[in-house]
């Protein structure tokens, strides 16, 4: 573990060495935003040198050597210029009861682990690719070379597979160990956006921690499309507020360019929804300086051209999408659940279900949320920073009228295709809630907080007063059942871990590299995140091949009992299959006869290796 939590914070040092260099007053949003900041560097130097690497068809030792490369600059740099006694003093400054249950946060989050269940397959399936076949954005679960359009280019797969080959760890526990980089990195988005905003250090602890009870039991915050919305679009919309104050300089367009960059290779959708979401804004700001002839206007114009540097990889995304007839995500739930928070009118417009029940609240919870809410803009419209305040909530206001305004909404879903894409738009929502309702009532105590012990105290409400907001998915991710996985024992906790062992070296014994298995899709979704194989149809993320319509009816074809010998047979050469890994209680008896080998895994399962011209 400890040597994986090493590769990520050495990560930060050239990423640091960068923000001291061109841009140090950021470095004021204190050791939370800092952190947040200084990570956000370092992908944007090695995000140019991850894109070559896919178009190349670089193998991974290249990007890996690039990570050594960026920290042993990075440790030059801070030698040289001495600055090792300001990163030292940010963390001194950063000492606190708040550090102190982040950090314990972190600890049980190393404790627990990622989650490896839901869409973790997809993601280490593709870092699992990323190590054997080197860098490519082919789909990693079916042959013929089809796109990967969903995470093409992606920048944190490949910094998975660089700590995989540099630590020598597997794919998997470096997945698994991640999860506390992941929580740590998600606070400080929101710990850099509530100092941009309110102008305080001890602001961004409280919302941080008002964060952490809202997201403490999520495990898996180490997702792409978490961690782009909960650190690198904070931290853009902070930017965004510092830039369009009266005199901003030409690094705030840089750095707008490169979190956009970078969100393209994380997740490209939500590159579009920083675009959304910002644009307008800082447009009307350009407009105003345009209007009354500022000096600095051409500056926030690059601003907003800075935002457009996702785009061309949404574009690809959107021209490589092959309509899929089934949900992508490998939760149906989640992708049901999304559908249903909008409403549908008569006229065929939509509208966020969010909007029902704001008016007259239905529940004790739903009334201490509109209370909060309308407290926290309140306070943000009268208190001493609400210059700033209101631009943030101006930013979050254009995505609540993009989701409650019916047109915009049916235009939105236009763009984006289906209902669960727009519906993580919401997400943006959360982002104001966590800054809005802690930091600005906070911000009313300032001028009574001589005493340094009474910001921890309004640290602690802020984190019990969001606990019981965790409710993710029902009561799996809340604060008890989180407790009972941090309380399990070890061979509980590790348990997946153990079976992957098992697995892989299995299948490194019994199935040649680059074959394709024919069994079912959710555990050859399983299998290809674990071994280098292939599968008919993996049950998410193919959504970039076109016939995957027929190749699920294909795979039940030669999954079903029924199924006469020639056209399995023909549909197996089709495929190329040279193993079959049915289920434990799958009838097999259409095998007889056409077996080259069994092996036998664990008391029920069982691979066979099938003789096709039998």
């Amino acid at each position: 573990m400890y040597v994986t939590l090493l590769f990520w914070l050495m990560l930060v040092l050239p990423g640091y060495a960068i923000i001291r260099r061109f841009a140090k007053d950021e470095l004021n949003a204190g050791l939370l935003g800092g952190l947040g900041l200084s990570c956000l560097a370092t992908l944007a130097i090695l995000s140019p040198i991850s894109i070559a690497c896919y178009l190349l068809r670089a193998p991974m030792g290249v990007f890996s050597a690039a990570c050594i490369a960026a920290v042993l600059g990075g440790l030059i740099e801070i030698s040289r210029r001495r600055w090792w006694r300001g990163l030292g003093g940010l963390l001194v400054a950063g000492i606190g009861i708040e550090l102190v249950i982040i950090v314990v946060d972190a600890a049980l989050g190393a404790r627990v682990g990622a989650l490896t269940g839901g869409d973790a397959p997809i993601h280490l399936a593709r870092i699992r690719f990323l190590l054997d076949r080197g860098f490519s954005n082919l789909d990693p679960f079916v042959t013929g070379g089809h796109f990967f359009p969903i995470y093409h280019t992606n920048l944190l797969h490949a910094l998975y597979a660089a700590c995989a080959q540099l630590t020598g760890v597997d794919h998997v526990r470096v997945w698994f160990l991640s999860l506390p980089v992941a929580k740590l990195l998600a606070v400080s988005g929101v710990g850099y956006l509530a100092w941009a905003v309110f102008d305080r250090r001890w602001v961004g602890w409280v919302c941080a921690l008002f964060s952490l009870g809202c997201q403490g039991p999520v495990t898996f915050v180490i997702y792409p499309n978490k961690l782009a919305p909960y650190w690198i679009l904070p931290i853009m919309i902070g930017l965004a507020v510092r830039a369009t104050r009266s005199a901003p300089t030409w690094r705030y367009p840089v750095l707008l360019a490169s979190g956009s960059l970078i969100l393209g290779q994380v997740h490209c959708l939500y590159g579009a929804f920083a675009g959304i979401a910002i644009g307008p804004y800082v447009a009307i700001v350009a407009i105003r300086r345009f209007a009354t002839g500022h000096a600095d206007r051409w500056r926030i114009v690059a601003c907003l051209a800075a935002l457009s540097a996702a785009l061309p990889f949404l574009l690809v995304a959107r021209a490589t999408y092959a309509m899929s007839p089934t949900p992508i995500s490998s939760n149906d739930d989640t992708v049901a659940g999304a559908s249903k928070q909008f409403h549908h009118l008569d006229n065929g417009w939509i509208m966020s279900r969010y909007s029902k029940g704001w008016g007259i609240p239905r529940s004790l919870r739903s009334a201490c949320l509109t209370g909060l809410l309308i407290a926290g803009v309140a306070c943000a419209a009268a208190g001493p920073r609400r210059r700033d305040a209101l631009a943030f909530l101006a930013i979050i206001a254009t995505v609540a009228a993009v989701l409650f305004i019916p047109p915009l909404c049916t235009a939105a879903r236009s763009l984006f295709r289906d209902e669960w894409i727009l519906a993580r738009m919401g997400t943006l929502l959360y982002i104001g809630f966590v800054i809005l309702v802690p930091g600005s009532i906070a911000c009313l105590f300032d001028f009574k907080l001589k005493r340094r012990w009474m910001r921890p105290v309004l640290s602690i409400a802020a984190l019990l007063a969001a606990i019981p907001y965790a409710n993710h998915q029902g009561e799996h991710y809340t604060w008890p059942a989180y407790w009972q996985r941090v309380a399990a024992p070890r061979e509980a906790r590790l348990q997946y871990l153990a079976l992957t062992d098992t697995i892989s070296e299995f299948c490194k014994q019994h199935i040649s590299p680059g074959s394709t298995v024919l069994l079912e899709a959710a555990p050859g979704t399983r299998l290809v995140s674990i071994h280098d194989c292939f599968i008919v149809a993996s049950r998410s993320g193919n959504v970039g091949v076109r016939n995957l319509g027929g190749r699920r009816r294909d795979l039940r074809a030669m999954l079903a009992t029924d199924t006469e010998w020639a056209t399995r047979r023909q549909l197996m050469r089709k495929y190329d299959i040279k193993y079959v890994f049915p289920d434990a209680n799958a009838s097999v008896g259409w095998l007889r006869g056409h077996i080259k080998s069994a092996h036998q895994l664990g008391v029920a399962s069982v691979l066979f290796e099938v003789d096709l011209d039998k």
